[in-house]
């Protein structure tokens, strides 16, 4: 065959043959990474929401509701439950507020976030569930405007979370002056209590 014969052949050279051969294994590489990593990802997502299902249906400890009162002298969070809640409460300093985790608890609340009514204690309650292998923690945060005392005191199926108001600032007592009548020379200080 002579040189000019070569380059009007249909045939194909072996460099030519190499790298079609080659975009197509590549190309096959690429399709079968991408068709292993959505098995993968369809794997991991139904592995989670059995095992989270797992924990709701057999009977475990669960968060039913959390409700917020407001009283003249306290704020009130009450975190009901099925049965007696397992807590670790944590006060933070910022994000203001009390975080309280309960472990091998699932959250059975469609409310994840309430706002109180309005006081100037608590800013939101807010509810989170974290699924992780076999176990279901919950977590409640209690957003804080001011910093304040409180007190838990458990209930049958639950906690209630007292927050203590700041009682009102005492006005100091007030002096009167008033003058003596028999030494009207002189003026005499008394200490009075504060008309009514």
């Amino acid at each position: 065959m002579l040189p000019s014969e070569i380059k009007n052949s249909n045939f194909r050279s072996r460099l030519e043959n190499y790298k079609v051969i080659n975009q197509f294994a590549n190309r096959r590489k690429i399709f079968l990474l991408i068709i292993a990593l959505v098995v993968l990802i369809a794997w991991f997502a139904g592995c989670a929401s059995n095992k989270a299902a797992d924990v709701k249906a057999k009977g475990a400890k669960r968060i039913t509701g959390i409700t917020t009162t407001v009283t003249a002298d306290s704020v009130i969070v009450t975190i009901n439950g099925n049965q007696p809640l397992t807590y670790t409460a944590i006060k933070q300093v910022f994000p203001m507020g009390v975080l309280f985790h309960f472990p091998e608890t699932a959250l059975a609340t469609d409310k994840t976030v309430t706002t109180p009514p309005e006081n100037e204690i608590i800013g939101s309650v807010k509810a989170t569930e974290l699924v992780e292998n076999k176990s279901t923690t919950s977590r409640i945060f209690i957003a804080m405007k001011a910093d304040a005392p409180y007190d838990l005191n458990p209930r049958i199926q639950g906690y209630r979370c007292h927050f203590q108001k700041p009682l009102p600032a005492q006005p100091p007592p007030r002096l009167r002056w008033q003058k003596n009548h028999l030494h009207s020379s002189h003026l005499k200080r008394i200490f009075l209590p504060p008309a009514v």
